[in-house]
């Protein structure tokens, strides 16, 4: 029930607010003398020189996640999206501004000022990573916008919270402070992404080349500036790791691509035959993962050379995704027999090759000579392993 004297006090306040502002700055063609302007669950302010709009209380709202994705939703259930922002598009709030059909990047005005011949708002951005649907939030306050010249200096929209997002099975990537969205007249202008990208920590783990002792999780820091979400192509590099369960071989991804792109593979990218998914001919720039084009592969400890320094070579060309990591490693005349041991027995390693397919070892191979003990004839070997 509204009380009469609430009622009349509000009413009074409000037609001393439109008589003060709108018939000198509002008024124009658009609009009819005495039209009735609605402004949906919304309240009216009035201040000395201004109309404030701000939400009421919501308190009867349905429980969401964020508050933002409430008032997101219900910009998109009621079709209040609109691909001209001019004065009146700060009449009924809120309300979403998108140019062009998609509505990915478009930002929701949920606040207002008005002044005589502009206004100041306030907008945020909800981007959805369409891998496992997180949300990742951006807000700007005081954006300037002449009823004239329209927006004054384009909009920076800021990272509200650092979020964690998936981007492929075994690896995540977290929006850090920093991050923002440019937007202008032309709607969305770019991403910043100030990063961190980091492997399951079930599957990898982070550690020492010289003694194989592990250090923690496996991750790096970036910044990038993108055009799309969808159509990003980072390098970086990671510093040694091993999969877990597998002692052999340690990896440092020296240069690679993290591919988050639909549009466009890295130079010199392939896969290899009778690779799943489906990525064949045009389809193939819609694979994602890393493209490692070069790696160092140190083998384990027990291959050191007499003064404990890890054996190690190149590699180039491998992929990791979600079905594991995809390559053939191998090397010549990879530790002589003056500086190879196992154990007290001189050793070399003549060739070395190792193949990963969809993240299962299937093969692994190493030749070279051997003096026992007691013997000054090398031996040659041969060890293979087939999956």
């Amino acid at each position: 029930m509204i009380h009469s004297g609430h009622a009349d006090k509000r009413i009074l306040v409000l037609l001393i607010a439109l008589l003060t502002v709108i018939p000198f700055h509002l008024l124009s063609n658009d609009y009819d003398n005495g039209e009735i302007r609605y402004f949906d669950d919304f309240e009216l302010t009035a201040t000395e020189t201004s109309l404030h709009l701000e939400k009421a209380d919501q308190t009867q709202q349905a429980e969401v996640e964020n508050p933002y994705d409430a008032i997101l939703q219900k910009v998109i259930d009621e079709g209040r999206i609109t691909n001209t922002l001019d004065s009146s598009a700060f009449m009924s709030l809120p309300l979403g501004v998108a140019y062009g059909e998609d509505h990915s990047y478009m930002i929701v005005i949920d606040k207002a000022t008005i002044y005589p011949g502009y206004a100041e708002f306030s907008a945020f951005m909800v981007l959805t990573n369409p891998l496992d649907n997180s949300k990742i939030r951006f807000r700007a306050n005081n954006i300037g916008f002449s009823f004239k010249q329209g927006l004054v200096n384009g909009v920076q929209l800021k990272l509200i919270d650092k979020k964690k997002v998936k981007i492929q099975e075994d690896a995540s990537m977290w929006f850090l402070p920093g991050s923002y969205v440019d937007w202008d007249c032309n709607g969305f202008k770019s991403l910043g992404i100030n990063g961190e990208l980091e492997l399951s920590q079930k599957r990898f783990v982070k550690v020492d080349p010289l003694s194989g002792e592990e250090q923690g999780k496996v991750s790096t820091f970036f910044s990038i500036v993108a055009s799309d979400f969808q159509n990003i192509l980072l390098e970086i590099s990671l510093e040694p790791f091993k999969m877990k369960g597998f002692n052999e071989a340690y990896f440092a991804f020296e240069s690679m691509v993290l591919d988050f792109s639909d549009e466009a593979n890295a130079p010199d990218f392939s896969l290899p035959a009778n690779y799943p998914g489906g990525y064949s001919g045009e389809m193939t720039n819609l694979w994602r993962g890393f493209f490692v084009k070069e790696a160092r592969v140190y083998l384990s400890k027990k291959f050191a050379d007499k003064g404990g320094q890890p054996t190690s070579f190149y590699a180039q060309n491998l992929l990791m995704d979600d079905f594991g990591l995809t390559g053939l490693i191998g090397s010549d005349k990879l530790l002589s027999i003056e500086k190879g041991r196992i154990g007290s027995w001189p050793m070399s390693i003549d060739n070395f090759a190792m193949e990963f397919f969809t993240g299962e070892l299937k093969a692994l191979g190493l030749k070279g000579q051997l003096i026992m003990q007691g013997s000054e004839t090398p031996l040659q070997y041969d060890a293979f392993y087939d999956a």
